[in-house]
């Protein structure tokens, strides 16, 4: 149990009260307004099987002891600054700082997942909010510079935004009073500052003013048009010029180079001013430097029109993909938002919003009022689970809500899953399931540090929180769970995904490591045996470069025997992924204009759904399904 001291006196904290961590650092709720950032010392876990790192944390802390107590007084409110020294309880180093008390920044979001489209369209945030976010964050840079102090590893992790309001955090890595910032993010790093080494940047040069606008250049490059500035697929016809996505910055190869595939998921360059997208040229194109001018974020006085954030083609009926292997049923549309989409008791159900109400897909009631980003759903055949993050209920037809009692993911989220008959939450540190109104105890989970998923046949858990971390199966009525291989859960997890067929849980993890945001695909069975396992950067290419468009599937091959196989969006198409031999293989691949990385995938034995927040579609390459009608078509209200 790790502890400190602060203001003289001895204070303790738990795993369980963990409520972030890096690479460097946990940070602790010890109070309703305050949290404590305790670094990681040399023998923390995390670097047991990596000296260089161990090294490294060494080098910091001894750093440190001189750097904090010069850090600037005078920085603006939005920066998170140190408040009071926490300090060793080794009697041998009595003023020893290990860490530091800040404001709690509660109910906030990293910088990172506004340039996530999902993220955006489920929030309801458009470009008037993106532009008051980023003059403010114009504002608090200025401001810092003013006082001659340089961000440096200026990311998408250290802006966190709550409700309007853009605050730096990890204030203590700045760079200030000669102690020089080290630390780079690959995606964030200025090129002009670096080299390329094994195929990835390396910072060689002090970071300076120019390189903090260059990171904000890039994460509101990322905001508004949901790709990275070296983002896209580059694909050279000269195969002799083929680098890694890492080497492109360096080598000034940018989204606006001729030969670089621009990703359906993003809005066009066109939906941007053109004196902004002039500015975004000299910086990533032309490798000019020089600070953001402040009058660019002011995107309503371009009289530019807001792009929607998904523009919906005229429906059709149905039709046959351009590639000729899909058969393409439009199942819904709603000038609304659709919340959850499931394949329950042999039937496609779901819940949206419209009008001012929540509806399953039989149109009947099931809330009014609050807008779509006030409250997610949980489907669980004919119930549907409502949740904010004060409270769960459970929703059913001509009975009264009934409450669950939810923990919070580190005071983030509800943990709760469903599949067709039963809804699987943590409560008390313990994984519960409820069925018919009963309430069962499965197994043991630690507070606020579990995330939960399930299937129709087991579910899969994990937390980490410190030198704590356990993984593991479990079967659906209560029969035992199994531990996985400690390592399936990397360190300092951003986020996390999983689907799960019959047979296989396909378990997807991003993590920042190092310089670079990576992504992990684990696939387990229920035995606990570890499948497979691969990893990629975070990029637009390929099934491994996003989370986000998912399915596990499991399809009958022979009577009683079936192959477990994972859909996964990619650019301008679908990709099946199976398992041979202890590594992933991609079967086939189906080419689909219109499919995007933040599409949603919903399996069923009729075909693949493809949904997003305005329409189901139904894939099937049985072209037949297009002369049978298979699924009338249906624009708000139920299906006929």
């Amino acid at each position: 149990m790790p502890s400190f001291i602060i203001n003289s006196i001895k204070k303790d904290v738990s795993a369980s009260d963990i409520i972030g961590e890096g690479g460097e650092a946990e940070i602790y709720k010890i109070g309703a307004q305050t949290v404590a950032k305790l670094f990681k010392r040399a023998d923390h876990p995390d670097f047991a099987h990596n000296p260089h790192m161990a090294l490294l944390a060494e080098q910091k802390d001894d750093e440190r002891q001189n750097k904090l107590p010069h850090f600037p007084k005078t920085l603006p409110k939005t920066v998170i600054a140190p408040a009071d020294f926490l300090y060793s309880t080794n009697r041998n180093k009595p003023q020893h700082i290990i860490g530091y008390t800040m404001p709690y920044i509660l109910g906030s979001n990293p910088i990172l997942e506004f340039t996530q489209r999902d993220f955006r369209e489920k929030n309801d945030i458009g470009r008037a909010m993106l532009s008051e976010i980023f003059m403010q964050m114009h504002r608090t840079l200025s401001e810092i510079h003013a006082q001659d102090v340089i961000v440096g590893d200026f990311n998408s992790l250290n802006v966190l935004v709550q409700n309007k309001d853009p605050f730096f955090i990890d204030a203590d890595s700045m760079q200030f009073n000669g102690f020089l910032c080290s630390g780079f993010t690959s995606r964030y790093v200025d090129p002009v500052l670096c080299q390329n080494m094994n195929k990835a940047p390396v910072l060689c040069k002090p970071y300076n003013r120019e390189s903090d606008w260059y990171a904000f250049a890039v994460m509101l490059f990322e905001s508004l048009l949901f790709v990275h500035p070296f983002g896209g697929v580059y694909k050279p016809t000269n195969l002799q010029d083929r680098v890694s996505a890492e080497e492109r910055p360096v080598k000034r190869i940018s989204i606006f180079h001729p030969e670089v595939q621009y990703p359906k998921v993003a809005e066009p360059l066109s939906s941007i001013p053109k004196d902004l997208r002039r500015y975004f040229e000299d910086i990533f194109e032309r490798q000019q430097r020089r600070d953001f001018p402040y009058e660019l974020l002011d995107f309503a006085a371009t009289g530019i029109a807001m792009m929607p954030m998904i523009a919906i083609a005229p429906i059709k009926k149905s039709y046959i993909a351009a590639n000729g292997q899909l058969a393409c049923i439009e199942i819904f549309e709603t000038s609304g938002r659709i919340q959850s989409v499931a394949w329950h008791d042999n039937k496609l159900v779901f819940v949206y919003w419209e009008g001012g109400k929540y509806l399953r897909e039989n149109a009947l009631q099931i809330l009014a009022g609050a807008s779509p980003a006030d409250i997610s759903f949980k489907l669980c055949g004919n119930l549907t689970i409502a949740n904010n993050k004060e409270t769960a209920f459970v929703l059913q037809k001509g009975s009264q809500p009934e409450k669950l009692s939810v923990d919070l993911f580190r005071d983030e989220f509800p943990v709760l899953a469903t599949n067709s008959t039963a809804c699987f939450y943590v409560d008390g540190g313990n994984i519960w399931k409820y069925s018919q109104s009963k309430m069962k105890r499965l197994e043991e989970a630690m507070p606020h540090q579990t995330r939960l998923w399930v299937g129709e046949q087991f579910g899969l858990a994990f937390y980490q929180a410190s030198q704590f971390r356990r993984a593991f199966v479990f079967d659906l009525n209560g029969n035992g769970k199994i531990l996985l291989p400690p390592d399936v859960i990397p360190s300092n997890v951003i986020s996390a995904s999983c689907h799960i067929s019959n047979n296989v849980a396909w378990l997807f993890t991003q993590r920042l490591e190092g310089t670079r945001f990576v992504n992990r695909c684990s696939a387990v069975d229920r035995k606990g045996n570890v499948l497979a396992t691969c990893e990629a950067p975070m990029s637009d290419d390929g099934w491994l470069g996003h989370l986000s468009g998912k399915a596990a599937a499991s399809k009958e091959i022979s009577p009683g025997v079936f192959a477990d196989f994972l859909l996964s969006t990619i650019n301008g198409g679908i990709v099946q992924i199976a398992i041979d031999k202890g590594q992933f293989v991609e079967l086939k691949e189906f080419d689909l204009p219109e499919a995007t990385t933040a599409d949603n995938l919903t399996y069923s034995p009729n075909g693949l759904y493809l949904w997003n927040s305005k329409r189901i579609t139904l894939l099937s390459s049985d072209l037949k399904k297009l002369k049978q009608g298979s699924a009338p078509i249906t624009t708000g209200g139920a299906p006929s």
